[in-house]
Parts: C-alpha cells; structure tokens; sequence
C-alpha cells in the first residue's frame, strides 16, 4: 500500500472514530404555537407574545408551546415568552426527560404546565403575573404539575401569580430546590398562595424563600408522605390581612421541619404560623422557628389532630399562643422539647 493510500485509510478512520459529542448539535428555534414532538435541542431566539386561542375561556388547555416529545432541551436564552392577560398555558410539557432553562413566561393562565410524563427538570424559569381572569378553575397559577411524578425544579423565580405560584395535583415524588416562589396572592378571601399540594405524596419543598404568599405561603391538602424542610416562610397574608404560614389539611406522615415562619412587620386580622387541621395525624412538625403572629397563634393543633409530634421547636411573640393543642390533655399528640413563651395545656412541652 503506497503511502497516499495510507494517508487516505488514516484520515477515514479518525474521521468515523470521532465521538457523536464532538459534533456540534443542531438547535431549532421554536415560535408561537410550535408542538415539539421530535427529540432534540430548541431555543427560543428573541422576545415572543403569543395570542393563545379566542375566546379565551375556550382556550384554557392550549399552550404557546407544546412538547410531546421525550429527550427534549428547551434553552430560552433569557428570553421572554408572554401571553394576553389570563389566556392558555405558556409552555406545556407532556413527555418526560425534557428540560426547559433560562425563559421567562407571563400573562398567560398558567405559565409552564407539565402534565404527566416524569423526570422532566426546570431550571432558572422565571413565571410571572398568570391570571385567572378567563380559566377561574386552573389559571393564575405560575407552575402546575398534574398527574406527573420525578420532576425536579430549581433556581428558578415564580411570583406575582394572581392564585398560586406552585400547584401540584395528584403529583408525587417532585423535588423543588432552592427557588424564590414569592408574592403570590389575589384578594382578601380567596385561598391563594406560594405552593398547593393536592392528593399529591411523597414530594420535597426544600431550601426555597416562599415569602410574601397570599392566604397560605404551603397548604398540605390529603396530601402524604411529603418533606418540607429548610424554607423561609415569611410575611404570609392575604390582602385583607388573613394568612396562614404552613397549614395540614388532612394529611398524613408529612415531615415539617426546620422552617422560618415569621410575620413581622406585616400584621393584620388573624394568622397562624403552623395550622394541623382535624383528621391530620402522624405528622412530624420538628425544629421549625415560629414569630409575630399577632393576632394568631405559632403552632396549633386543631381538635381531631392526632398522634402528632411536635419536637423542638421554638414559638416567640404570637398571641394569644405560641402553642395551641384543641385535643383534651393533648390526646395522641406528643409536645416535647420545645421552646415556647404560651401555651393553652401544660401537656404542651
């Protein structure tokens, strides 16, 4: 074999030996009303408004941008996805292992919705100003996960949604890390709030600051088996001065723990730092710091919450108690080395 042959045998076999990596990946842009349903890599390459569907009550369902395709990366690139106030979804993602980065929605119902699908991941989303004005039901939310397990989401800003920032319904086993899920409220009667969980189980709430919610900063509703740890929960309170910090509604085995409820310097007409409503049983509420709610009360106990434990804990400055258990002699409820200034029983430790 002479020696050009040699040279053309080499460079064929460097060139089928390089790794699929080592190429450059093909990115797509995506605009208003794309249903991605190819795997693959997409962007968004500039500031979109979308017009989702008219009349828009009709519309609620149907979003801006559709992934139905599995192994999709969505890189918005700081860019901004807006809608008219209160119509469809802003993106919404129906498969799994899809990642969706670096985009902010607003004015839409519901900004990103993953509904089914798992492991799907979120990262520095930014979801903004959803309204309800035209889908009452399951607008003005910022973040919905229905039917969907594995999903995780992180360093990403959910605020000023007119009903919730989060809702998970009937989802398990999601993790939110470290985000600012702040300042979502409507009016002065109105359950609103930072994060609903809703027949949802097993999820992590862990590290983020969820200040500034509406009638609740986390509601807990048949919900079991989920950690909340390590959140700042502070200045909860609906616009007519309502509000409370983290409420169990129902629910079972949840872990409540090492949180930051505070009110000051906001107060109002009645709030409750930590709130375990009858037929919550077996939660552990442990190491958590509950301030100022004035009127109110820290932690309370309502009567049929059995078989609580409530350890370590530390209540200052809420009035009329900073511990309140509505079950004779505390019942199955178990108070123990904790720091509180009042209490209503003396089974109250």
């Amino acid at each position: 074999m002479d020696l050009k042959t040699l040279i053309c045998a080499a460079l064929t076999i460097l060139i089928f030996s390089i790794p699929p990596a080592a190429a450059e990946a093909h990115v797509e842009s995506v605009g208003c009303g794309a249903v991605i349903d190819t795997p693959g890599n997409y962007q968004l390459s500039g500031n979109l408004t979308c017009h989702v569907g008219v009349p828009p009550f009709l519309f609620c369902d149907k979003a801006a941008i559709t992934i139905t395709a599995p192994n999709v990366q969505l890189d918005g690139q700081g860019f901004t996805l807006a809608g008219y106030i209160g119509q469809g979804i802003g993106i919404q993602i129906t498969a799994s292992h899809v990642q969706v980065r670096n985009i902010t929605t607003e004015l839409f119902a519901t900004g990103i919705e993953i509904k089914e699908g798992r492991f799907n991941h979120l990262e520095a989303v930014n979801l903004h100003g959803a309204s309800a004005l035209y889908c009452p039901e399951a607008g003005g939310t910022g973040l919905r996960l229905t039917n969907t397990t594995d999903n995780h989401v992180t360093k990403s800003n959910i605020s000023g949604n007119e009903n919730w920032g989060v809702r998970l319904i009937s989802s398990s086993g999601n993790h939110l890390n470290g985000n600012q899920i702040l300042n979502n409220r409507s009016g002065s009667l109105d359950l609103t709030g930072n994060i609903d969980l809703l027949s949802s189980h097993q999820n992590r709430i862990s590290g983020n600051d969820l200040s500034g919610g509406g009638f609740v900063g986390v509601r807990v509703e048949e919900s079991n088996g989920n950690v909340i740890i390590g959140n700042k929960v502070k200045e909860t309170g609906s616009i007519g001065g309502n509000g409370i910090g983290i409420w169990l509604s129902a629910s079972s085995e949840n872990l409540i723990a090492l949180n930051l409820v505070d009110r000051q310097p906001i107060h109002g007409f009645d709030h409750r730092g930590i709130a375990v409503d009858g037929g919550a049983t077996r939660n552990v509420i442990v190491g958590n710091v509950v301030l100022n709610q004035q009127p109110g009360f820290g932690i309370k106990l309502f009567q049929g919450a059995n078989g609580n434990l409530i350890l370590g804990n530390r209540a200052m400055g809420n009035t009329p108690w900073d511990a309140q258990d509505d079950n004779t002699r505390c019942d199955a409820n178990i108070w123990t080395a904790n720091q509180f200034g009042t209490v209503n029983q003396s089974c109250i430790r």
